[in-house]
């Protein structure tokens, strides 16, 4: 069940007038935990930016085993070049199981886990790093 957090700040301003075109929709869950929500001013887009604060003091309910696999990063040719260039390396761990099932199962799976993960994070570091310019040049 979601719901909006119905804020009045107005988040696209133009010389002739303001509106709210941008919301924020939470679970529940979520929506009790709020602490406060603002706009600011964001030097990337004419929307201005909408912050959420929210009390993470209460465990949340975990879902699943954990993140998923960010797989648009199989469309990025960079990425596939890496795939490409670690193939080799797990191809020589073969002998070292029964079978090429095994091999997959406990060997490559975890591998191409790691290497997804790795870009992830460096994909997310730079976002972040471009978006803490953006706020502190506002």
């Amino acid at each position: 069940m979601t719901a909006s957090l119905n804020t009045y700040a107005y988040s696209h301003c133009t010389p002739t007038g303001a509106a709210r075109l941008d919301g924020i929709f939470v679970t529940d869950e979520i929506r009790k935990r709020k602490q406060g929500v603002e706009t600011l001013a964001a030097a990337f887009t004419d929307h201005m930016a909408i912050i959420l604060r929210v009390d993470l003091s209460i465990p949340f309910t975990l879902r699943g085993k954990g993140r998923c696999l960010n797989t648009s990063l199989l469309d990025d040719p960079t990425f596939q070049d890496k795939l490409k260039a670690a193939w080799p390396e797990w191809n020589r761990h073969i002998p070292r199981f029964p079978s090429t099932v095994r091999w997959w199962e406990l060997y490559v799976k975890r591998m191409v886990k790691i290497l997804f993960t790795r870009e992830d994070t460096e994909r997310n570091s730079d976002r972040i790093r471009l978006e803490n310019f953006y706020y502190a040049a506002i």
